[in-house]
């Protein structure tokens, strides 16, 4: 049922008057982040191979420890914005964000997604955030389609994203059903 679902299509308005036929719940805008996965090469004529998949635990919730998430942040590397901020201030970050989606093994926070939304026209994909030690098994893959199913089922059909303009950022974002858009992309920050 799935597979079905991420084929499906419907009208989501982009622009004044202006209405083009895109994927349902599915849209990637380049300019922001995501981290690409790896495949790990096995023996064989240059066959590539998944490494085995962690058993880890997803879960839809707001009430993920602050001090988690920021240790998650850091440990890929981010060390601007959430990595950065206090732990009142991630608390806040999770409490306004429209869905948070975790993914544990065991005790261990090791994937993060959140994304905001208005509740009815478009959601954004604010963050996907996955462990070094656990990429390159499908868990980004996993989050990503997660928070678009949910989203889509909550009535939000149109689903941006922002990422780095890198061929594995495209490749990655197409494989979970987003297509590139030829927009600008505007950014205003007061500090």
């Amino acid at each position: 049922a799935g597979g079905r679902a991420l084929q499906s299509h419907r009208y989501c308005s982009l622009s004044a008057g202006r209405q083009d036929r895109l994927p349902q719940a599915r849209l990637f805008i380049p300019g922001g982040f995501v981290r690409k996965s790896r495949a790990v090469k096995k023996r064989g004529a240059g066959r590539r191979r998944r490494r085995r998949r962690p058993a880890v635990r997803l879960t839809s919730s707001k009430r993920v420890d602050a001090a988690a998430v920021r240790e998650l942040f850091r440990a890929t590397g981010w060390t601007e914005d959430i990595a950065a901020y206090s732990l009142r201030q991630i608390q806040k970050l999770l409490r306004h964000s429209y869905l948070v989606l975790t993914a544990w093994d065991d005790k261990r926070l090791v994937g993060f997604a959140s994304a905001v939304s208005d509740g009815v026209l478009c959601g954004l994909v604010q963050t996907l955030v996955v462990h070094p030690d656990y990429r390159g098994n499908g868990l980004g893959t996993r989050l990503l389609r997660l928070l678009a199913g949910t989203m889509r089922r909550q009535g939000i059909h149109c689903l941006y994203a922002l990422g780095t303009r890198n061929r594995g950022t495209r490749t990655f974002f197409r494989r979970v059903g987003f297509h590139p858009l030829n927009w600008s992309v505007f950014v205003r920050q007061s500090r």
